[in-house]
């Protein structure tokens, strides 16, 4: 018999990722993402997941160096909030017209809801998404 495990949404995420066993993780940690980078970032280090996990300054180079590695090939996936998304959003249209395979995840926070133990995040910027979104290019 198997063993369940129950998984916030964030680890969920995480865990799908590792199981899609994507090569390259760009990755700028904001809330309310960041528990899907702190595990991915763990599960690199540790070795368990192999894949080449690498800290951008900002999003819109966490998006640039995803669509880049998804155009070499690579099977990349990357996290980040509504407003990390929309501050990245110039890169989007570029990658878009790449017509590359590309995973992101957009996280945030609904109005009134706390934020995952680290604190400070605004309202979602990105009205048109309910929850949490993946993002098929």
């Amino acid at each position: 018999m198997t063993q369940g495990k129950l998984l916030t949404g964030n680890a969920a995420a995480a865990w799908g990722a590792r199981l899609a066993d994507v090569d390259y993780i760009p990755a700028f940690p904001i809330t309310p993402q960041t528990e899907i980078i702190e595990l991915l970032a763990q599960w690199t280090a540790e070795g368990t997941m192999p894949a080449r996990f690498v800290t951008l300054d900002s999003e819109h180079s966490m998006l640039t160096a995803a669509g880049a590695a998804a155009a070499t090939g690579a099977r990349v996936f990357t996290a980040t909030s509504s407003q990390g998304l929309l501050y990245g959003f110039e890169m989007l249209y570029a990658i878009a017209d790449w017509r590359v395979p590309l995973e992101i995840l957009a996280a945030y926070l609904t109005p009134g809801e706390e934020p995952v133990p680290r604190g400070g995040a605004g309202l979602p910027i990105l009205s048109w998404l309910n929850g949490t979104e993946d993002m098929h290019w």
